[in-house]
């Protein structure tokens, strides 16, 4: 039976590297329970996150699915279970202080799975790739890029180094909002400012506080601020340039 079980598996995977969506689907729905065990194993230390851990599982169960290779003779539940547990230990480590993948790439994984998630519910199934490239206007090899984007970064690695970061860029342009492709460069560039720097940025162009008011608000003088919002700003065009931003269209 379990040789039986090894061969279905294995055409399953076969026929989904083909083109044949449906088999991606049947694997996945075959494995939910894979996810919510280990989600559930996890939720005992983690009171009140079983929903955040069960949506990080799908993740790691879909990423194990595009990875797993069945000619290397390993069972695919052996193999998802290891990316599961281990996609839920990254998200673990993300929410502490000194380890996480960059938050360019921590808001686009938890767009996919809130995607996912919604799109299980309503359909019964995942969504294709085209699926997701069409609702979160990202395209698909980006898409690709984020799922299997699973490595933490330390904090001090300058925003991290994320595999097939080029890939991701938005479908269409949306008037007044800029390309995922210029977000992630200027989150990057964001990450390598001086945490002052970051503080004062930030109040300014999104809480919208005067330098008055930031000056208040961290115990600084109001010079201190104005020198800080100059060189963050100067910092963040030489990051932005060397990165080839300009605006929104790429150099």
């Amino acid at each position: 039976m379990v040789e039986e079980d090894a061969e279905i598996e294995v055409e399953l995977f076969r026929r989904y590297r083909a083109g044949e969506l449906e088999c991606r689907d049947r694997i996945f729905v075959l494995h939910t329970a894979l996810v919510e065990s280990i989600a559930r194993s996890h939720a005992r230390t983690r009171p009140g996150e079983r929903e955040d851990l069960l949506q990080v599982g799908y993740l790691g169960l879909l990423g194990a699915i595009e990875r797993f290779e069945p000619a290397r003779g390993v069972r695919f539940a052996t193999y998802a279970g290891h990316c599961i547990h281990g996609e839920i230990r990254h998200f673990v480590r993300d929410k502490s202080e000194t380890i996480r993948r960059p938050r360019w790439m921590r808001q686009l994984s938890a767009s996919v799975a809130m995607y996912l998630e919604v799109f299980l519910q309503s359909y019964q199934r995942l969504p294709t790739l085209t699926e997701i490239s069409r609702e979160l206007n990202i395209a698909e090899d980006g898409v690709v890029a984020i799922l299997q984007a699973r490595a933490p970064v330390s904090l001090d690695s300058s925003g991290g180094s994320v595999q097939g970061v080029e890939a991701i860029k938005s479908l269409r342009q949306i008037s007044f909002r800029l390309p995922v492709e210029d977000r992630i460069v200027i989150s990057q560039a964001f990450e390598k400012l001086l945490e002052l720097e970051k503080k004062v940025v930030y109040l300014f162009f999104v809480r919208d506080l005067s330098q008055r008011q930031i000056a208040g608000a961290l115990s600084l003088p109001p010079r201190k601020v104005s020198r800080l919002m100059q060189s963050g700003l100067a910092r963040l065009r030489g990051f932005m340039d060397s990165d080839g931003f300009v605006g929104s269209e790429r150099k």
